[in-house]
């Protein structure tokens, strides 16, 4: 297999390849679940005020429209989130650790990573919020593993690249 350049050709690897080579990005739920109770929060309080308070209709009609700005905007925060976790995946090929990060096709060959540079990559993402930067010869390249709305399966991320780290170790000796 050939190293995916383009989205529909990534898409096309990323379908035919077993599951134990292939990392979707997830939303992160419990935050989801969070700014989903804290909408409905929001209308509860706006409906508690207008029904049991006496506040003249101008008030009133200004209560709901900032509730209803609120929960769109947390809706459309949340699609966004959806639809970038998505449109993002991490793929093992024989050749490269591949990325797909929104619309950009990024790749790293695993000639070009042994263990002290995944090393310096995972200990930069504890200090870059969950970006691994890989330093190959085409320059430096980057791999959101988590942020704050969406992350992959990180030990099995994680457990997958060391494993060809070491046999790629193993076929050198």
């Amino acid at each position: 297999m050939t190293i995916p350049n383009d989205e529909q050709s990534f898409r096309a690897s990323f379908k035919e390849s077993h599951d134990d080579v292939c990392f979707q990005y997830e939303v992160n739920r419990p935050l989801a679940w969070l700014l989903i109770i804290f909408c409905l929060s929001i209308v509860g309080g706006t409906f508690f005020l207008t029904t049991n308070t006496e506040l003249s209709d101008g008030i009133s009609l200004m209560a709901w429209t900032m509730c209803i700005g609120v929960c769109v905007g947390i809706l459309m925060v949340l699609f966004t989130w959806r639809t970038i976790a998505r449109r993002s995946a991490i793929l093992f090929t024989e050749e490269a650790l591949v990325w797909l990060d929104k619309t950009v096709v990024n790749h790293v060959l695993w000639s070009e990573l042994d263990t002290e540079s995944f090393a310096a990559a995972l200990t930069g993402a504890r200090t870059t919020q969950g970006v691994m930067t890989f330093e190959t010869k085409d320059g430096s390249k980057s791999l959101p593993i988590f942020t704050p709305f969406m992350r992959i399966d990180y030990s099995r991320f994680t457990l997958g690249i060391l494993v060809r780290l070491k046999e790629a170790e193993e076929t050198e000796a």
